[in-house]
């Protein structure tokens, strides 16, 4: 695994990030078309919207919008902590919380200079070798 490699398989996690992200969004769009799909109870008559036939598949999307998260939240959550454990074995403390702080937390380099009260140079070297030990140690596993 090469520095780039590595970059890449540290990145995957942010991409189930951004993948939970987006299904909470339609999620939330789902549950709004609900409530507008919905009657309305005026006196002892309820009214029905023209798309009130609809709810259902509305319901079945967004049952199944949970579902799909959850599976990638508990993804997430292993993907995670194995990361977590690969950094911490494989790199020295200072670039250990470097890499967790950008890859783990989604730190900006400044965020992390100002977090370990050290420079962005710093931050920037303690990256670059973190990776570079990383690539190492799992070369050839993945």
């Amino acid at each position: 695994m090469d520095i780039y490699k590595a970059r890449e398989y540290l990145n995957s996690l942010s991409d189930v990030y951004a993948d939970i992200n987006r299904n909470m969004a339609v999620m939330d769009e789902l549950r709004s078309e609900m409530g507008s799909t919905g009657g309305a109870i005026c006196g002892d008559r309820v009214k029905c919207s023209a798309r009130g036939d609809r709810i259902e598949s509305v319901v079945a999307k967004l049952i199944d919008y949970e579902e799909k998260t959850n599976r990638l939240i508990a993804k997430y959550d292993v993907m995670r902590k194995c990361r977590l454990k690969k950094i911490d074995y494989a790199c020295n403390k200072r670039e250990a919380d470097v890499l967790k702080a950008f890859y783990i937390y989604r730190k900006s380099n400044r965020e992390i200079s100002d977090m370990l009260n050290i420079s962005e140079s710093t931050v920037h070297r303690l990256h670059k070798n973190g990776l570079k030990q990383f690539a190492q140690r799992y070369c050839d596993t993945k």
